[in-house]
């Protein structure tokens, strides 16, 4: 039965390389793949959010003039309970009433987080303790019933405990995990119903590929309604993987990962995320992105009803800015509980040209750090008398006062001239001066992904990518 699945997948394949056009063959403005699926049952969200200038309720209209129908609402546990039971509900109170009122009315994809990625986000009491413990099991059952209480009119398509849990877990950890994850589905189909699907959501990488991860993994799945996985179109690097040929091979591989177990054979799959950046420095372009989007619709024609849900990452880019904020931990630092306070936001930055004189504009700015964590980045300090090009003989000297408790500064580059030409983090350091002589930036790479995920531009005012118009040429074609 299974040989028989595969080769009709592979059938269906070939019919899709013939709908889907090539890298070499950018997707004409208007056009839909050649062939199409109605839309029938499946879900196709975003997760909805406004660029630079604009409201909340234009994002949103903008979003489904494209043909989205969900919004994505994530929630880490330890947002919603900072501390033991003193919840806040105030985002909550907020998404219940925008998103269930005309004419922003949506339908959503609900992600409930003791997992973040990387990071265990529990509440602080909870830090230490085993999944398995009874008390961490009670603690989130009544976290879903608090939640369920402050979101009575918006409809819940489909829910994920935890968002690639994989980058946290070691393999030994999915069974207690396994043990949590269960009593919360059971909870949550309590709540909202028996018939809303729950899973929790893994990367495509450590779902597809072989060894115990993959085991624990589909394991964990074995009760799962639904196989959730991320998948973004981009090698280990960050670079981008080719638009058409990248998607047909790696999502085909999830099915044959999937169908490959018998806890988990023939279950639907949901995409949980989808994203592509468009970045040149990831070789990258909006073409390829554009590519990218009319590939996973004709994938998902292909296997739909197996792969029902679709959801498309951020709808606007991050500003530089922001991206250079998240690519070295936000203001928190890393997933480790903060001991103390953070340090104060450093003062009287001050970028001081050495050597030849030039013309050229550098920007930079320090982040102060303890063990409680990054502070507010300091106010951005500049030069407009810099050389164009950094090196040992020709450089910006960067001081700032000390800040009280802090035992590094974060230094980062954020306006550039001809070289180099990376912002993000250049150097970590105790010192309260460095000298920028060309350094490499150690997140350029990572932000410019992080920078250039969104379907439209940040920019006064937001414009298109052609992905986001390919997205509403191929919700169109299929009836959303």
């Amino acid at each position: 039965m299974m040989y028989s699945v595969f080769r009709f997948s592979l059938l269906t394949l070939a019919v899709l390389v013939a709908c889907v056009p090539s890298a070499g063959d950018p997707v004409s403005e208007g056009e839909a793949s050649a062939a199409v699926t109605a839309r029938g049952s499946r879900v196709l969200a975003m997760d909805v959010g406004p660029g630079p200038g604009e409201t909340a309720e234009a994002a949103v209209a903008k979003a489904k003039d494209a043909g989205i129908t969900t919004v994505v609402l994530n929630y880490d546990w330890n947002q919603l309970e900072p501390s033991a039971f003193a919840y806040q509900n105030a985002k909550l109170i907020a998404d219940n009433a925008f998103y269930s009122t005309s004419p922003h009315a949506m339908s959503v994809v609900l992600n409930i987080r003791p997992i973040a990625g990387p990071c265990r986000v529990v509440p602080p009491d909870l830090a230490t303790l085993a999944w398995i413990d009874p008390v961490m099991t009670t603690r989130f059952g009544y976290l879903l019933t608090w939640i369920h209480g402050y979101l009575p009119n918006v409809t819940v398509q489909v829910m994920s405990i935890g968002t690639e849990v994989d980058s946290h877990l070691a393999p030994a950890d999915y069974a207690a995990y396994k043990v949590f994850f269960e009593v919360a589905r059971n909870n949550a189909k309590s709540l909202w119903g028996a018939t809303l699907p729950v899973g929790t959501a893994v990367a495509w990488s450590s779902l597809v590929t072989p060894g115990p991860e993959q085991a624990a993994i589909l394991d964990l799945d074995e009760h799962a309604d639904r196989v959730l996985t991320t998948y973004y179109g981009i090698n280990g690097d960050l670079t981008v993987k080719d638009p058409y040929a990248g998607p047909v091979a790696d999502i085909y591989s999830v099915l044959l990962a999937v169908d490959g177990n018998a806890k988990t054979s023939g279950r639907t799959i949901d995409l949980i995320e989808v994203g592509y950046p468009t970045s040149a420095a990831l070789n990258s372009s909006q073409v390829h992105q554009q590519i990218f989007i009319s590939t996973m619709f004709g994938i998902w024609d292909v296997f739909y009803p197996r792969i029902n849900t679709m959801v498309i990452n951020w709808e606007s880019d991050l500003s530089e800015y922001s991206a250079e904020v998240v690519s070295i931990g936000g203001w928190g630092g890393a997933c480790q509980a903060p001991v103390g306070a953070p340090p104060a936001a450093p003062q009287a930055v001050t970028v001081t040209p050495h050597g030849s004189a030039g013309s050229q504009t550098w920007q930079y700015y320090v982040v102060a750090v303890n063990g409680g964590g990054n502070s507010v980045p300091s106010a951005i300090a500049a030069t407009t008398t810099g050389a164009a090009s950094l090196s040992a003989a020709n450089f910006n000297r960067l001081t700032w006062a000390p800040v009280a408790g802090a035992t590094q500064y974060k230094v980062m580059r954020f306006a550039v001239g001809v070289a180099p030409a990376q912002t993000g983090l250049i150097a970590t350091t105790a010192a309260t001066t460095l000298d920028d002589v060309g350094l490499a930036s150690s997140t350029f790479i990572f932000q410019e992904f992080l920078r250039t995920l969104g379907y439209r531009t940040n920019a006064t005012p937001v414009t298109d990518k052609l992905g986001f118009t390919q997205i509403a040429t191929e919700a169109h074609a299929r009836g959303w």
